[in-house]
Protein backbone atom coordinates (compact mmCIF):
# COMPACT_ATOMS: atom_id res chain seq x y z
CA UNK A 1 0.00 0.00 0.00
CA UNK A 2 1.01 3.56 -0.93
CA UNK A 3 0.31 7.10 -0.53
CA UNK A 4 1.21 10.29 -2.18
CA UNK A 5 0.87 13.39 -0.36
CA UNK A 6 0.66 16.83 -2.42
CA UNK A 7 1.19 19.53 -0.24
CA UNK A 8 0.64 21.94 -2.70
CA UNK A 9 0.27 25.58 -2.25
CA UNK A 10 -2.77 26.41 -0.24
CA UNK A 11 -5.30 28.64 -2.74
CA UNK A 12 -6.16 30.25 0.46
CA UNK A 13 -4.28 33.54 0.97
CA UNK A 14 -4.29 33.90 4.90
CA UNK A 15 -1.84 31.24 6.29
CA UNK A 16 1.13 33.32 4.61
CA UNK A 17 -0.80 36.12 5.81
CA UNK A 18 -0.46 35.90 8.86
CA UNK A 19 2.24 32.97 9.74
CA UNK A 20 4.36 34.08 6.64
CA UNK A 21 7.46 32.25 8.21
CA UNK A 22 5.18 28.56 8.87
CA UNK A 23 4.98 26.17 6.26
CA UNK A 24 1.32 25.94 5.62
CA UNK A 25 1.63 22.26 6.49
CA UNK A 26 3.39 22.81 9.49
CA UNK A 27 0.34 25.10 11.32
CA UNK A 28 -0.30 23.75 14.47
CA UNK A 29 -3.69 21.75 15.29
CA UNK A 30 -4.41 21.16 19.01
CA UNK A 31 0.01 21.60 19.34
CA UNK A 32 0.63 19.01 15.80
CA UNK A 33 1.18 19.79 12.85
CA UNK A 34 -0.87 19.52 9.86
CA UNK A 35 1.07 17.13 8.14
CA UNK A 36 1.26 14.67 10.95
CA UNK A 37 -2.91 14.30 10.39
CA UNK A 38 -1.98 13.25 6.74
CA UNK A 39 0.54 10.65 7.82
CA UNK A 40 -1.63 10.03 10.94
CA UNK A 41 -4.36 8.80 8.54
CA UNK A 42 -1.89 6.87 6.29
CA UNK A 43 -0.24 4.87 9.46
CA UNK A 44 -4.03 4.17 10.58
CA UNK A 45 -5.13 2.89 7.08
CA UNK A 46 -2.56 0.24 7.01
CA UNK A 47 -0.14 2.40 4.39
CA UNK A 48 3.84 1.38 4.45
CA UNK A 49 5.08 3.54 1.86
CA UNK A 50 4.34 7.44 1.86
CA UNK A 51 5.62 10.23 -0.81
CA UNK A 52 5.40 13.58 0.28
CA UNK A 53 5.97 16.31 -2.38
CA UNK A 54 5.88 19.80 -1.08
CA UNK A 55 5.51 22.56 -2.99
CA UNK A 56 7.10 25.04 -0.60
CA UNK A 57 9.91 23.15 0.76
CA UNK A 58 12.12 24.08 3.52
CA UNK A 59 14.13 22.08 5.60
CA UNK A 60 12.23 22.01 9.05
CA UNK A 61 9.75 20.70 7.33
CA UNK A 62 11.81 17.81 5.34
CA UNK A 63 13.14 17.35 9.06
CA UNK A 64 9.63 16.82 10.66
CA UNK A 65 8.79 14.03 8.30
CA UNK A 66 12.50 12.97 7.80
CA UNK A 67 11.98 8.81 7.57
CA UNK A 68 8.66 8.33 8.14
CA UNK A 69 9.80 6.22 11.05
CA UNK A 70 7.74 7.64 13.59
CA UNK A 71 4.37 6.87 12.58
CA UNK A 72 5.81 3.17 11.19
CA UNK A 73 6.21 4.57 7.37
CA UNK A 74 8.63 4.57 5.19
CA UNK A 75 8.26 8.21 3.90
CA UNK A 76 10.69 10.08 1.25
CA UNK A 77 10.08 14.07 1.05
CA UNK A 78 10.66 15.85 -2.15
CA UNK A 79 10.69 19.24 -4.00
CA UNK A 80 8.12 19.99 -6.58
CA UNK A 81 8.35 22.98 -9.03
CA UNK A 82 6.01 24.51 -11.47
CA UNK A 83 2.43 22.25 -12.18
CA UNK A 84 1.15 21.36 -8.67
CA UNK A 85 -1.84 19.57 -10.02
CA UNK A 86 -2.16 15.81 -8.55
CA UNK A 87 -2.04 14.69 -12.93
CA UNK A 88 1.37 16.18 -13.07
CA UNK A 89 2.53 15.13 -10.09
CA UNK A 90 1.16 11.91 -10.40
CA UNK A 91 3.19 11.93 -13.85
CA UNK A 92 6.51 12.96 -12.64
CA UNK A 93 6.59 10.42 -9.80
CA UNK A 94 5.20 7.79 -11.94
CA UNK A 95 7.71 5.42 -10.91
CA UNK A 96 6.24 5.72 -7.01
CA UNK A 97 2.34 5.55 -8.48
CA UNK A 98 2.83 2.05 -10.60
CA UNK A 99 0.50 -0.31 -9.39
CA UNK A 100 -1.84 2.66 -7.83
CA UNK A 101 -1.65 4.78 -4.71
CA UNK A 102 -4.12 6.82 -2.63
CA UNK A 103 -4.22 10.88 -3.33
CA UNK A 104 -4.45 13.18 -0.23
CA UNK A 105 -4.06 15.87 -2.05
CA UNK A 106 -3.56 19.92 -0.86
CA UNK A 107 -4.40 22.08 2.29
CA UNK A 108 -7.28 20.60 4.59
CA UNK A 109 -7.79 19.40 7.54
CA UNK A 110 -8.35 15.23 7.76
CA UNK A 111 -10.97 14.53 10.49
CA UNK A 112 -10.33 10.69 11.13
CA UNK A 113 -11.78 8.83 13.74
CA UNK A 114 -9.50 6.26 14.55
CA UNK A 115 -12.18 4.68 16.90
CA UNK A 116 -15.00 4.26 13.46
CA UNK A 117 -15.30 1.25 11.27
CA UNK A 118 -12.85 0.94 8.26
CA UNK A 119 -14.49 2.39 4.67
CA UNK A 120 -13.60 2.73 1.45
CA UNK A 121 -12.32 5.78 -0.46
CA UNK A 122 -13.71 7.58 -3.59
CA UNK A 123 -11.91 7.09 -7.06
CA UNK A 124 -13.20 11.02 -8.02
CA UNK A 125 -10.02 13.24 -8.43
CA UNK A 126 -12.20 16.42 -7.03
CA UNK A 127 -12.15 14.75 -3.82
CA UNK A 128 -9.78 16.02 -0.86
CA UNK A 129 -8.77 11.72 -0.22
CA UNK A 130 -8.86 9.80 -3.37
CA UNK A 131 -7.32 6.56 -5.20
CA UNK A 132 -5.75 7.01 -8.54
CA UNK A 133 -7.43 4.43 -11.52
CA UNK A 134 -5.07 1.48 -10.26
CA UNK A 135 -5.47 2.37 -6.28
CA UNK A 136 -6.59 -0.42 -4.29
CA UNK A 137 -10.32 1.03 -3.44
CA UNK A 138 -11.68 -1.73 -1.09
CA UNK A 139 -8.83 -1.62 0.99
CA UNK A 140 -9.86 -0.92 4.64
CA UNK A 141 -8.84 2.83 5.18
CA UNK A 142 -9.47 4.72 8.38
CA UNK A 143 -12.60 6.24 8.44
CA UNK A 144 -11.88 10.56 7.57
CA UNK A 145 -14.02 14.10 6.35
CA UNK A 146 -11.81 16.46 5.04
CA UNK A 147 -12.63 19.91 6.05
CA UNK A 148 -11.53 22.88 4.45
CA UNK A 149 -9.33 25.71 6.22
CA UNK A 150 -10.52 28.49 3.72
CA UNK A 151 -10.15 31.36 6.21
CA UNK A 152 -8.35 32.05 9.21
CA UNK A 153 -12.08 31.76 11.05
CA UNK A 154 -12.64 28.17 10.01
CA UNK A 155 -8.72 27.28 11.10
CA UNK A 156 -9.63 29.07 14.51
CA UNK A 157 -13.31 27.40 15.20
CA UNK A 158 -12.15 23.62 14.09
CA UNK A 159 -9.24 23.69 16.65
CA UNK A 160 -12.11 24.97 19.32
CA UNK A 161 -14.43 22.51 18.39
CA UNK A 162 -12.14 19.65 18.53
CA UNK A 163 -10.60 20.56 21.57
CA UNK A 164 -14.20 20.60 23.39
CA UNK A 165 -15.65 17.60 21.92
CA UNK A 166 -13.58 15.80 19.34
CA UNK A 167 -10.25 14.33 20.74
CA UNK A 168 -11.43 11.35 21.31
CA UNK A 169 -11.22 10.22 17.55
CA UNK A 170 -7.80 11.94 17.45
CA UNK A 171 -4.37 10.97 18.28
CA UNK A 172 -3.18 13.97 20.09
CA UNK A 173 0.09 14.44 21.69
CA UNK A 174 0.25 14.59 25.26
CA UNK A 175 -0.43 13.14 28.75
CA UNK A 176 -3.46 13.54 30.97
CA UNK A 177 -4.84 12.17 33.84
CA UNK A 178 -8.65 13.38 33.15
CA UNK A 179 -10.66 13.78 29.95
CA UNK A 180 -9.22 17.57 27.90
CA UNK A 181 -5.85 17.31 29.10
CA UNK A 182 -2.84 17.15 26.99
CA UNK A 183 0.25 17.90 28.76
CA UNK A 184 4.13 18.02 27.13
CA UNK A 185 6.94 17.30 28.66
CA UNK A 186 9.22 19.65 30.73
CA UNK A 187 6.36 21.46 31.71
CA UNK A 188 6.99 24.26 35.07
CA UNK A 189 3.73 25.24 36.68
CA UNK A 190 3.69 27.63 39.88
CA UNK A 191 0.96 26.01 42.67
CA UNK A 192 -0.80 28.94 42.61
CA UNK A 193 -1.93 28.87 38.64
CA UNK A 194 -5.17 27.63 37.80
CA UNK A 195 -5.61 25.13 34.55
CA UNK A 196 -9.19 24.64 33.46
CA UNK A 197 -10.08 21.36 30.50
CA UNK A 198 -10.18 21.66 28.10
CA UNK A 199 -6.40 22.57 26.76
CA UNK A 200 -3.71 21.36 25.00
CA UNK A 201 -0.04 22.26 26.43
CA UNK A 202 3.37 21.80 24.64
CA UNK A 203 6.56 21.12 25.61
CA UNK A 204 9.23 23.13 27.63
CA UNK A 205 6.47 25.84 28.69
CA UNK A 206 6.83 27.52 32.06
CA UNK A 207 3.61 29.00 33.15
CA UNK A 208 3.92 31.38 36.20
CA UNK A 209 2.06 32.45 39.57
CA UNK A 210 -1.71 33.22 39.46
CA UNK A 211 -2.39 32.42 35.94
CA UNK A 212 -5.16 30.96 34.48
CA UNK A 213 -5.16 28.55 31.60
CA UNK A 214 -8.97 27.65 30.15
CA UNK A 215 -11.11 26.41 28.84
CA UNK A 216 -10.16 25.79 25.33
CA UNK A 217 -6.40 26.80 25.22
CA UNK A 218 -3.81 25.18 22.96
CA UNK A 219 -0.46 26.48 23.81
CA UNK A 220 2.58 25.48 21.88
CA UNK A 221 6.32 24.50 22.53
CA UNK A 222 8.67 26.72 24.03
CA UNK A 223 6.09 29.32 25.55
CA UNK A 224 6.03 31.30 28.83
CA UNK A 225 2.97 32.52 30.19
CA UNK A 226 3.71 35.43 32.98
CA UNK A 227 2.04 35.92 36.30
CA UNK A 228 -1.66 37.45 36.91
CA UNK A 229 -2.57 36.31 33.37
CA UNK A 230 -5.83 34.66 32.46
CA UNK A 231 -5.54 33.33 28.57
CA UNK A 232 -8.98 31.79 27.23
CA UNK A 233 -10.56 30.34 24.17
CA UNK A 234 -7.46 31.07 22.41
CA UNK A 235 -4.66 29.44 20.37
CA UNK A 236 -1.08 30.67 21.51
CA UNK A 237 1.84 28.92 19.18
CA UNK A 238 5.33 28.11 19.94
CA UNK A 239 7.87 30.15 20.57
CA UNK A 240 5.79 33.47 21.99
CA UNK A 241 5.91 35.01 25.35
CA UNK A 242 2.53 36.60 27.22
CA UNK A 243 3.58 39.20 29.67
CA UNK A 244 1.67 39.45 33.27
CA UNK A 245 -1.27 41.47 33.82
CA UNK A 246 -3.14 40.00 30.94
CA UNK A 247 -6.93 38.88 29.50
CA UNK A 248 -6.47 36.67 26.34
CA UNK A 249 -9.78 35.71 25.00
CA UNK A 250 -10.53 34.49 21.57
CA UNK A 251 -7.45 35.35 19.69
CA UNK A 252 -4.11 33.58 18.45
CA UNK A 253 -1.11 34.92 19.60
CA UNK A 254 2.31 34.25 17.33
CA UNK A 255 5.19 35.79 18.28
CA UNK A 256 4.42 39.53 19.38
CA UNK A 257 1.15 39.36 17.29
CA UNK A 258 -2.75 38.90 18.44
CA UNK A 259 -4.71 37.83 16.16
CA UNK A 260 -8.40 37.94 15.76
CA UNK A 261 -9.64 35.26 13.85
CA UNK A 262 -13.23 36.63 13.10
CA UNK A 263 -12.31 39.89 11.81
CA UNK A 264 -8.76 39.16 10.78
CA UNK A 265 -7.79 42.15 12.68
CA UNK A 266 -4.24 41.79 14.03
CA UNK A 267 -1.89 43.56 16.18
CA UNK A 268 1.94 43.93 16.17
CA UNK A 269 3.71 44.54 19.29
CA UNK A 270 6.90 46.46 19.00
CA UNK A 271 7.48 46.91 23.09
CA UNK A 272 8.42 43.26 24.68
CA UNK A 273 5.99 44.32 27.96
CA UNK A 274 3.00 42.42 26.22
CA UNK A 275 4.00 39.62 23.34
CA UNK A 276 7.20 38.51 22.21
CA UNK A 277 8.73 36.18 20.14
CA UNK A 278 11.18 33.78 21.79
CA UNK A 279 14.03 33.03 19.51
CA UNK A 280 17.31 32.99 19.63
CA UNK A 281 20.17 35.52 17.14
CA UNK A 282 22.54 33.61 14.49
CA UNK A 283 25.19 35.43 16.62
CA UNK A 284 24.15 33.26 19.57
CA UNK A 285 23.61 30.68 18.08
CA UNK A 286 26.74 30.41 16.28
CA UNK A 287 28.20 30.74 19.76
CA UNK A 288 26.65 27.71 21.21
CA UNK A 289 27.42 25.81 18.44
CA UNK A 290 30.91 26.86 18.95
CA UNK A 291 31.03 25.75 21.98
CA UNK A 292 29.12 22.30 21.68
CA UNK A 293 31.32 21.20 18.91
CA UNK A 294 34.69 21.21 20.25
CA UNK A 295 32.78 19.59 23.84
CA UNK A 296 31.48 17.12 22.05
CA UNK A 297 34.61 15.94 20.25
CA UNK A 298 36.87 16.43 23.64
CA UNK A 299 34.60 14.02 25.29
CA UNK A 300 34.33 11.64 22.19
CA UNK A 301 37.91 11.61 22.62
CA UNK A 302 38.50 11.07 26.17
CA UNK A 303 35.98 7.86 25.92
CA UNK A 304 38.51 5.90 23.39
CA UNK A 305 40.50 4.64 26.12
CA UNK A 306 38.02 2.87 27.71
CA UNK A 307 36.54 1.83 24.49
CA UNK A 308 40.26 0.57 23.15
CA UNK A 309 40.45 -1.27 26.90
CA UNK A 310 36.54 -2.70 26.31
CA UNK A 311 37.17 -3.94 23.07
CA UNK A 312 40.65 -5.56 24.05
CA UNK A 313 39.20 -7.04 27.52
CA UNK A 314 35.93 -7.69 26.30
CA UNK A 315 33.42 -8.82 28.60
CA UNK A 316 32.65 -12.62 29.34
CA UNK A 317 28.90 -14.26 28.50
CA UNK A 318 26.94 -13.26 31.24
CA UNK A 319 24.43 -16.45 32.32
CA UNK A 320 22.09 -17.43 35.17
CA UNK A 321 22.77 -20.12 37.77
CA UNK A 322 20.01 -21.53 40.37
CA UNK A 323 22.18 -22.75 43.92
CA UNK A 324 20.57 -25.81 45.62
CA UNK A 325 19.75 -26.00 48.91
CA UNK A 326 17.21 -24.63 51.40
CA UNK A 327 15.07 -22.07 49.15
CA UNK A 328 16.73 -22.33 45.57
CA UNK A 329 18.74 -18.95 44.97
CA UNK A 330 19.05 -17.38 41.44
CA UNK A 331 22.59 -16.05 41.15
CA UNK A 332 24.53 -14.69 37.74
CA UNK A 333 27.79 -16.27 36.20
CA UNK A 334 30.03 -15.28 33.88
CA UNK A 335 32.29 -17.90 31.66
CA UNK A 336 35.28 -17.29 31.32
CA UNK A 337 36.67 -17.36 27.40
CA UNK A 338 39.77 -19.53 26.32
CA UNK A 339 43.29 -17.46 26.49
CA UNK A 340 43.69 -14.20 29.34
CA UNK A 341 41.17 -12.00 27.10
CA UNK A 342 39.01 -11.74 30.26
CA UNK A 343 41.28 -11.73 32.97
CA UNK A 344 41.18 -8.23 33.66
CA UNK A 345 37.28 -8.35 34.50
CA UNK A 346 38.04 -10.37 37.16
CA UNK A 347 41.09 -8.70 38.07
CA UNK A 348 39.32 -5.46 38.80
CA UNK A 349 36.21 -6.19 39.79
CA UNK A 350 34.85 -8.77 43.42
CA UNK A 351 33.91 -11.90 41.34
CA UNK A 352 34.94 -14.49 42.02
CA UNK A 353 36.47 -17.08 39.85
CA UNK A 354 35.68 -20.98 40.44
CA UNK A 355 36.97 -21.84 37.05
CA UNK A 356 40.51 -20.93 38.70
CA UNK A 357 42.64 -23.34 40.81
CA UNK A 358 41.69 -21.82 43.64
CA UNK A 359 40.65 -23.39 47.29
CA UNK A 360 37.61 -23.74 49.31
CA UNK A 361 38.58 -21.28 52.25
CA UNK A 362 39.86 -18.79 49.41
CA UNK A 363 36.43 -18.56 47.59
CA UNK A 364 34.84 -18.70 51.12
CA UNK A 365 36.81 -15.89 52.07
CA UNK A 366 35.82 -13.75 48.92
CA UNK A 367 32.55 -14.93 48.96
CA UNK A 368 32.75 -13.58 53.04
CA UNK A 369 34.06 -10.18 51.17
CA UNK A 370 30.78 -10.04 48.85
CA UNK A 371 28.77 -10.41 51.80
CA UNK A 372 30.18 -7.96 54.31
CA UNK A 373 29.70 -5.53 51.35
CA UNK A 374 26.01 -6.49 50.66
CA UNK A 375 25.10 -6.22 55.02
CA UNK A 376 27.03 -2.34 54.67
CA UNK A 377 24.67 -2.05 51.48
CA UNK A 378 21.49 -2.81 53.85
CA UNK A 379 20.45 -5.52 51.53
CA UNK A 380 19.15 -8.79 54.22
CA UNK A 381 17.49 -10.27 51.75
CA UNK A 382 20.67 -10.15 49.38
CA UNK A 383 22.79 -11.12 51.77
CA UNK A 384 20.54 -14.39 53.06
CA UNK A 385 21.60 -15.17 48.89
CA UNK A 386 24.97 -15.03 49.47
CA UNK A 387 25.31 -17.33 52.55
CA UNK A 388 22.99 -19.99 50.29
CA UNK A 389 25.72 -19.88 47.32
CA UNK A 390 28.75 -19.88 50.73
CA UNK A 391 27.05 -22.60 52.05
CA UNK A 392 26.21 -24.26 48.51
CA UNK A 393 30.60 -23.53 47.37
CA UNK A 394 31.54 -25.34 50.40
CA UNK A 395 29.44 -28.43 49.81
CA UNK A 396 30.82 -28.24 46.32
CA UNK A 397 27.46 -27.46 44.59
CA UNK A 398 29.06 -24.19 42.50
CA UNK A 399 31.04 -24.50 40.06
CA UNK A 400 31.92 -21.48 37.09
CA UNK A 401 32.35 -17.63 37.92
CA UNK A 402 29.67 -15.74 40.69
CA UNK A 403 29.38 -11.95 39.46
CA UNK A 404 28.21 -9.78 41.49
Amino acid sequence: MKALINCAKPECAWPSRFFGSINPYMLPVLGKPLIEYYLDWCSLSGIQEVLVVAEEYDEDFADFVSNGSKWGLDATVSANSGDASDEETLKRNSNFADGGVSVMSGFFFPYYDKTAHRSEVSEDPEKRIYTNAKGPRKHDYCKCKPIELESLEKYYKLCMSLLSRGTRHLTINGYGSEPGVFMGMNIVVMPEAKLEPPFVIGNNVQIEAYTRIGPCVVVGDTCIVDRCTSVENSIVLGKTYIAQDLEIRGKILFGNKVIDPVSGHELEFRDNMFSAALSQGSLARSARRAVEIPLALAIGVSMLPAYAAYRIMGIPKRESMTVAGKGAAECAVFKREPGAKNSWFFKLGIDVDFSAAKSESYIAQRLGIMMWREMALGGKGRLRKMRRIRRGVRRGKIYGTLAR
